[in-house]
C-alpha cells in the first residue's frame, strides 16, 4: 500500500539532520541557515517521493511590510495531496550596512526558514541568525553617570571618623553660641543643615532656632530643613 503524504513526511521529519554549521560571531552562537536546511532535505525528499516549492511574497500590514513564505509539499504521484505552511518576516526600516534589496533578501530567508521548521519540525532558539549583530554594529554611546548628591554629612576630613548627629547637633549649637552675632550664625548653621539635609528633629531645629530669637532676632528669616 502507497504511503500517504503524512507517513512520508513523518519520514522525513525523523531523519532530517540539519546541523548549525553556521557562526553568528555577534551573538556568540551557532545557527543553520535556509541552504542548509534545503540542503539537508533534499535526498530525504528523493527518497520519499515527494517535492518541495518554496516560495514568498511581500505583504504590507498597516504601515510595516513584512514577508511572507510559504512552503507546498506535494505527494509524486499524488499531486492532490499537499501540505502548506506558511512563515513570516517583518522587513527592518533601515540596517546598518545593507540596502533595501538585501533588507528584503534577509527577510525573505528568514520567512523561508521558519516555514521549513514549522513543516519538517526543526527547532530553533536564535532569531535573526546572520543579519542580527545584537545592537553591537552601532553601539549607542552610554552616558557618564552623573555623581548623586549625599544625603548624609560629609564634614569628617579623610582619615576622620564621621560624626554623629548628635555630634553635628552639639557642633552647630556651640558654634551659634561662640558667635557675636546669634542670629547671623543660626541663619548660617540652619543654611548648612537644608543644603546638607541633615535629619535633625524638630525639636533640635526649634532650639536652634531659639538661640536667634532669645537676641531679639525675630525678624530673622531661616530656612525648614527638610524632614527626613
Amino acid at each position: 500500500m502507497k504511503k500517504t503524504i503524512y507517513e512520508r513526511l513523518l519520514t522525513v521529519q525523523s531523519a532530517l539532520n540539519a546541523p548549525k554549521n553556521q557562526r553568528n560571531k555577534f551573538g556568540n552562537y551557532n545557527y543553520r541557515s535556509c541552504e542548509d536546511v534545503l540542503e539537508a532535505l533534499k535526498p530525504l525528499l528523493l527518497a520519499n517521493d515527494l517535492n518541495l516549492v518554496v516560495s514568498d511574497e511581500v505583504v504590507m500590514v498597516g504601515a510595516r511590510t513584512y514577508v511572507k513564505a510559504t512552503c507546498v509539499l506535494t505527494a509524486i504521484g499524488s499531486p492532490e495531496e499537499r501540505i502548506h505552511v506558511t512563515g513570516w518576516s517583518r522587513e527592518e526600516e533601515d540596517k546598518k550596512g545593507m540596502d533595501q534589496s538585501q533588507i528584503t533578501g534577509a527577510s525573505s530567508s528568514y520567512a523561508r526558514k521558519y516555514a521549513l521548521n514549522g513543516l519538517f519540525l526543526i527547532d530553533d532558539g536564535k532569531d535573526s541568525d546572520s543579519t542580527n549583530d545584537h545592537g553591537k554594529s552601532s553601539p549607542s554611546p552610554t552616558p557618564e553617570p552623573k555623581p548623586q548628591k549625599s544625603t548624609q554629612p560629609t564634614t569628617a576630613k579623610p582619615g576622620e571618623k564621621p560624626k554623629s548627629l548628635e555630634e553635628r547637633y552639639t557642633s552647630a549649637v556651640r558654634f551659634v553660641e561662640k558667635s557675636k552675632d546669634k542670629a547671623a550664625a543660626v541663619a548660617m548653621a540652619l543654611d548648612m543643615i537644608a543644603k546638607e539635609k541633615i535629619p535633625f528633629t524638630e525639636e533640635q531645629l526649634d532650639k536652634l532656632k531659639a538661640l536667634a530669637t532669645a537676641v531679639g532676632a525675630e525678624s530673622l528669616e531661616v530656612r525648614e530643613t527638610p524632614k527626613s
